[in-house]
């Protein structure tokens, strides 16, 4: 697999046979499924989940049931015409399934996963109905290079209300911690603590393919791998706060906002550039920011123009331009202030 990266050159993901096996063997005892199942497969083969869909349905002897496009659009008849047993997809497609009602005829889902980007606590609520009568829902969570997902939560019976889900504990023989932001690193951290998530175990893949910087922290006879993303430890596990760079989760892909920084001041001849995620759920786009001073030929910014370089999830939405670009105490853009902006236009 292959992930994007901040200066434009994308880094390969080598992942192993056995990286992929303690996969499947963790996740296959966690849910602990029947064998015999239907299972969804929503997942572009592109897309580092797809690979639970074939090789956790082939490990119970399962049915793995192709959607069409309409299916995907209208997932609730797709899981009633076709008896769905296991379902996973971003939480972007399970908040349309909660927006269906369920059909008396349907039994319900005997297990539905969520991964992929923040799974909000409005989504698992609209989606319980769908189980059925002893199903388990879980929001799992992990970056590509520790082989589809690294922890989980059953959030089944979560009492969160609002916000988003936690991302649980580690499952089978993965482990973490926590790289505090005083620099010491805690292997079993506790209710209140604050950091950039450690990954380690089997699961954790050997080293990019590419020339990238290495993503590793040795600490003790322990080698970590740093997933970048913030995240404080509450009474359900791990709850995820952010990321440490640009790098974030649109649409269920992982992409840097850098990037497309980088290609946009290339293609436009700009040099201040800023991309942001604005809003949340249904709701998110991308927004690019640019300075309307810089504008000197009258050409503008045609967002079309980014089609042959970048792929369609990471083209923004919209360009605005402003007079001034808003600024932290330390001079550098205030992404917050122009997402912030985004929602209230």
């Amino acid at each position: 697999m292959f992930t994007s990266g901040s200066t434009g050159a994308p880094k390969g993901v080598p992942i192993s046979y056995d990286n992929l096996a303690h996969y499947v063997d963790g996740v296959s005892t966690l849910l602990a499924l029947p064998d015999g199942l239907r299972f969804s497969q929503f997942f572009d083969l592109s897309f580092d989940l797809s690979m639970h869909d074939i090789f956790v349905s082939m490990r119970h002897r399962g049915t793995l049931v192709a959607p069409t496009q309409i299916d995907i659009m209208m997932p609730a008849g797709y899981v009633t015409r076709e008896r769905i047993d296991a379902w996973f997809s971003v939480p972007l497609l399970g908040a349309q399934l909660g927006a269906g009602k369920r059909k008396d005829g349907f039994g319900g889902l005997r297990s539905m996963l969520f991964c992929g980007e923040a799974l909000p606590m409005e989504t698992v609520v609209a989606c319980r109905p769908w189980l059925a009568d002893g199903g388990r829902m879980w929001n799992l969570y992990g970056p590509t290079e520790a082989t589809i997902a690294f922890t989980a939560a059953d959030v089944t019976l979560s009492p969160r209300l609002d916000g988003n889900a936690s991302i649980g504990h580690p499952f089978g023989s993965n482990h973490t911690a926590l790289l505090r932001n005083d620099t010491t690193v805690a292997k079993q951290p506790v209710v209140g603590d604050e950091g950039e998530l450690l990954l380690g175990g089997p699961q954790v893949f050997a080293g990019y393919s590419t020339d990238a910087p290495s993503p590793f922290i040795a600490h003790g006879d322990t080698t970590y791998y740093r997933s970048g993303d913030l995240v404080r430890i509450d009474d359900e596990g791990v709850y995820f706060r952010g990321r440490v760079d640009s790098q974030v989760k649109f649409r269920g892909y992982r992409i840097e906002l850098g990037e497309i920084e980088t290609v946009a001041r290339r293609k436009f001849g700009r040099k201040t550039i800023a991309v942001v995620v604005a809003g949340g759920g249904a709701e998110a786009k991308l927004v690019m920011y640019h300075l309307a001073a810089e504008d000197v030929d009258g050409s503008g910014i045609d967002l079309r123009l980014l089609e042959d370089t970048l792929p369609n999830y990471m083209i923004p939405t919209v360009s605005v331009a402003l007079d001034v670009m808003p600024t932290n105490q330390n001079g550098k853009i205030d992404r917050r202030a122009l997402a912030s902006l985004t929602r209230t236009d």
